[in-house]
């Protein structure tokens, strides 16, 4: 299976870069509307302010930082109605993937991600460990669809949504029993969809992905303060 997103192995300084404050601000170590300020970012990750401020620029098209006019950088504030018009693209298009997916996943491929969610049980304080997980499961979800446009749809979707998807259900909360609780609910809804797939039972592993992201928006719901 590939890696995804903040794991990848980027090449040049400007890429390694984008990728060390995407991870930041998915997991929720930059806050909606904290300033990042070039210079002291430069000295940190002693580099030059040019390749930092392409990857700001990456980062801004992405939708995770604010430049103003000057260039001044923030991380983006969360805006609720994208969060919820994302969850609810990813209500009616995922099932549909799922459905085109589920007789092409290989079983070893089944197996490799059941072993990575029986360990996010194991450890269901890892919250890294958990987004990562959660990327993967819906990932083998809509790659095997061979359909070019939902696999391009779809990761449109994902990479819009990468940080409204965990912000509140996995970071919004301040008790920490509370996010693992988040974790292990989610993550017991993913072994559920990956037995439906494992069984290639469509209509099941259907109900089970629109459920299972049903579920996430009540989990956001109730995690707001």
């Amino acid at each position: 299976m590939q890696n995804f997103d903040y794991e990848a192995q980027p090449t040049t300084v400007k890429d390694r870069v984008y990728e060390i404050l995407k991870r930041e601000i998915v997991l929720g170590k930059l806050k909606p509307g904290e300033p990042i300020n070039i210079a002291v970012l430069s000295t940190k990750l002693n580099i030059s302010s040019a390749p930092l401020r392409e990857a700001l620029n990456m980062l801004s098209r992405d939708g995770l930082v604010t430049l103003n006019p000057r260039k001044h950088a923030a991380v983006s504030e969360i805006d609720e109605g994208d969060m919820v018009i994302t969850m609810h693209l990813r209500l009616l298009l995922e099932p549909y993937a799922a459905e085109l997916s589920i007789h092409n996943i290989p079983q070893n491929v089944i197996e490799h991600m059941r072993a990575e969610l029986n360990g996010v049980l194991d450890d269901p304080y890892n919250e890294e460990r958990y987004i990562q997980s959660d990327l993967n499961l819906h990932e083998i979800l809509y790659r095997y669809s061979n359909s070019d446009i939902v696999v391009k749809t779809i990761s449109v979707v994902k990479e819009y949504s990468i940080r409204l998807r965990y912000y509140v259900e996995v970071f919004g909360s301040s008790n920490e029993e509370g996010r693992k609780e988040a974790i292990h609910s989610s993550t017991l809804e993913h072994l559920q969809i990956l037995d439906a797939v494992e069984a290639r039972d469509v209509e099941r592993v259907k109900k089970l992905v629109y459920d299972h992201i049903k579920n996430g928006i009540d989990r956001n719901n109730s995690a707001k303060p």
